[in-house]
């Protein structure tokens, strides 16, 4: 996974952007400082000739004919000096060319980079990066209506009617309102839309042997995913499972407990070791002892085996496998949004848009429009969690 840095990485990145295989024709793809000159200079070509959005073709002494098309930095996908080379298309050549750029300072690409280069540098949005991932993980993405926008409209429409009078105006406040009621449903679907494709963290079902972890783990699923049994430390491996909750695709893992054999702590070690600080933890235990630090984002703490009903202590909440009671709370904690990331701003912007609504129901136009500001602001805050779109980038190829 990369880091986020607040500055852009100057260093020259090369891939091949076309699958490696046999083909008509390839594509290797090479951004950052000097990317122009490297390609001049592999091409034979005089200095200059490709800065800029330029094309040239050419011979690769010794590898094949190519067509290199450069970009000067600001223009380009990546917001970087960036060329693209065509050539034809096997493994061999554009293993050569890569070779070649390596030679010139280049390094190989890590999966999805332009694209993080892309979205630091400001080409790309949070939003633009969930798609894409969508694409890739094959998820049906439909379209997203540039939600802004229509808050803008709408936003002028309600501020010309405010200073001018219905008199003047084409639209006045019956108009608006319907125009508001549209809008909250265009919010709503689009707030759907990205829930379904957004990469959420992977959230760890742990606590002690015993402890129920398998049977919730199963019953988040569905299904019987996790053997279930009064024996301490039946679940040594663990089991993972993807699995879709509220509208939101989980990545859900049953792991080892804690207290068992020696066997137990090594498959809990090991599962320690995969947890990710953006990551979630359900920590469960039918005696309500408090966990061990595990380095994570969000931690939830359940009383398991609870079909009596007894209060639970402070901070913990109440599970009973047997009636489900307590079941809700477990998958709202799964499901919450993080802060910043696209569905959170949409949420925020949704129920502006609801206050809008119900301020125009009452004809205070005024107090409308600012909520339509407020949800305007909301929604052009397109600074996400790092951690949302790192791992919406972990899903691309590498040369995109």
């Amino acid at each position: 996974m990369f880091i986020r840095h607040t500055e852009e990485r100057a260093d020259m990145i090369a891939a091949k952007a076309t699958p490696d295989t046999t083909s008509a024709i390839a594509v290797v793809r090479l951004s950052g400082r000097g990317a122009s000159k490297a390609v001049e200079e592999i091409m034979g070509l005089p200095a200059g000739r490709l800065c800029g959005r330029k094309r040239a073709v050419g011979t690769i002494a010794g590898v094949d004919r190519v067509v290199a098309l450069s970009w000067k930095e600001g223009s380009s996908y990546t917001g970087e000096e960036m060329v693209e080379i065509m050539c034809h298309g096997t493994p061999g050549t554009t293993n050569e060319i890569m070779k070649l750029l390596e030679h010139k300072g280049a390094r190989p690409a890590e999966p999805g980079e332009f694209t993080r280069r892309a979205w630091l540098n400001g080409k790309v949005t949070d939003t633009d990066i969930l798609l894409l991932s969508a694409r890739f993980r094959n998820i049906p993405a439909g379209k997203t209506e540039p939600l802004a926008e229509e808050i803008t409209d709408l936003l002028t429409e309600t501020e010309a009617l405010i200073e001018f009078g219905e008199e003047h105006m084409a639209a006045d406040e019956e108009q608006i309102e319907m125009n508001l009621f549209r809008l909250k449903k265009s919010a709503e679907e689009m707030k759907a839309r990205i829930e379904e494709i957004e990469v959420m963290p992977r959230v760890y079902i742990m606590g002690p042997v015993n402890a129920g972890k398998s049977t919730l783990f199963n019953l988040l699923c569905g299904e019987k995913a996790a053997v279930v049994s009064e024996v301490p430390g039946t679940t040594r491996d663990g089991a993972s499972r993807q699995i879709h909750i509220q509208g939101r695709n989980i990545d859900l893992r049953d792991t080892a407990g804690t207290g068992g054999t020696i066997l137990d702590g090594e498959a809990l070690s090991i599962s320690l070791q995969t947890v990710r600080p953006e990551d979630r933890v359900i920590w469960m235990d039918h005696k309500q002892r408090e966990p061990d630090r595990i380095n994570c984002s969000k931690m939830i703490k359940v009383f398991s085996k609870n079909d009596e009903g007894r209060e639970p202590c402070k901070g913990w909440i109440s599970l009973s496998s047997l009636t489900g009671k307590g079941i809700e709370k477990i998958k709202n904690f799964i499901t919450e949004p993080e802060d910043r990331s696209p569905s959170w701003r949409i949420g925020i912007a949704l129920e502006r848009i609801k206050e809008a609504a119900q301020s125009c129901a009452h004809q205070d136009m005024a107090l409308a429009a600012e909520n339509l500001k407020e949800a305007l602001s909301v929604m052009n805050k397109s600074e996400a969690s790092s951690a949302v779109v790192e791992r919406a980038l972990d899903t691309f190829c590498v040369g995109k």
